[in-house]
């Protein structure tokens, strides 16, 4: 287990922050490459893992794959509802 799992946690979120301002180039609004965004995201979502004291535990793998098919849900409707 990790001393201080916060500033861990922090030190990934500000990985991706640097990922999103130096490598992604933004078109107005958004990012062109979408493969930084996704570096970025998974920066991120590590971030919180550590955040919240992920070891290894299996139950916690059950909880990340229920957020993966959340997720495959959001990107669903996402898709379905941008054509409109």
């Amino acid at each position: 287990m990790l001393k201080n799992p916060i500033k861990e946690a922090e030190r990934y979120m500000q990985n991706a922050r640097t990922v999103l301002s130096e490598k992604a180039e933004k078109e107005g609004y958004y990012y062109k490459d979408k493969k930084y965004v996704k570096a970025a995201g998974n920066y991120a979502w590590n971030g919180v893992l550590v955040a919240l004291g992920y070891d290894g535990n299996p139950d916690f793998f059950i909880v990340q794959q229920s957020l993966k098919q959340g997720q495959k849900i959001i990107d669903w409707a996402a898709k379905n509802y941008s054509k409109n």
